[in-house]
This record gives structure tokens, sequence and C-alpha cells, in this order.
């Protein structure tokens, strides 16, 4: 994977020194199968497994829309490890899912009579956006294995803490 990841940021380099940017940065799909085809990014070849982020997304969306969360937490190991992405291109993917699960639970909830606090609602997007765009910038310069170890760690912590295992951090 770590080469795959060095051959991707000299892609992107090349192609941006070139001004073939826009051009290789677009995701291109062979004949498309419901199962598995193959997809084109910056000059790699990966499988799109179709049917498997939809069932995966329909599992996810469920758990994060019950609990409140965006579900980028659970997007993301399961693109890297069972569809087999690397991080560069499932985090994109992570985020429009983020978006699709939250935009369709605050509507539910709104229809069930459930309105959330705007202000509130409002100042931790703000601060999400500020994250936003600091957090892709951070990510290019980091290992893919030390990010995964960051998500892994963040998920230890918080499900300890949510099961009550941790009882010192308040």
């Amino acid at each position: 994977m770590k080469a795959i990841v060095q051959k991707f940021n000299a892609a992107v380099k090349e192609a941006k020194e070139s001004g073939k940017a826009m051009e290789m940065g677009k995701i291109e799909f062979d004949k498309f199968n419901f199962i598995s085809f193959n997809m084109r990014f910056w000059g790699e070849t990966f499988v799109a497994r179709p049917l498997m982020m939809l069932i995966g997304g329909i599992v996810m969306g469920v758990i994060a829309s019950s609990f409140g969360v965006g579900g980028g937490f659970m997007f993301m190991p399961f693109m890297t490890t069972l569809v087999g992405y690397p991080m560069y291109l499932a985090v994109p993917i992570a985020l429009a899912g983020t978006f699709a699960t939250s935009t369709g639970a605050i509507a539910k909830y709104a229809l069930m009579g459930y309105q959330p606090d705007w202000i509130m609602a409002a100042l931790i997007a703000a601060g999400a956006m500020c994250g936003g765009m600091v957090g892709p910038k951070i990510q290019k310069k980091l290992p893919e294995i030390f990010l995964k170890r960051m998500l892994a760690l963040a998920l230890i912590i918080v499900f300890m803490k949510y099961t009550k295992l941790l009882v010192f951090l308040r």
C-alpha cells in the first residue's frame, strides 16, 4: 500500500506541474457490473465493489443515524480493510457518505418532530468546516499506517469511554 501512495503522490506532483491535474484526478470506470468492476483514479486501477458498498452503506447509515454520528469513523475502516481502497481514495468517498447519512438523518428527525438546536449545530458546523480545510493538508503529509493507527486509537478510547471501561476521562 505504501508504494501505491508514493506512486499517487508522484503522479499528482507531475500532473500539477504539467497542468493535467484535473484530467488525471477524475475517476474513470470500466464496464459497470453490480458485483465488481475496475476503476481508474490518478493512474491507479482499483476494483470497485458497488454491491458491497451499498450494503455497507445501509448498515453503517442505520447505525450512524441511530446514534447521531456521521459514520465516517465506520466508513473508513470498512473501505480500507474490506474494500481495499487506500486512504486517499476512501476519505472523499467516506465524506460523501457521511454527508448523505447526516442529511437524511436530520431530515427524518425533523419530520418526526425532533428539531436540532440550530445554534449548537451551527457552532459544530463552523468548527467542522475549519477542521475540514486543515485535515486534507495534514493527511497528505502523514503516512497511511499512522493515520489508521490514530483512527483505531480514537475508536478504542471512544469505545472504552462509551462502555464505561474508561472512567478517568470526563
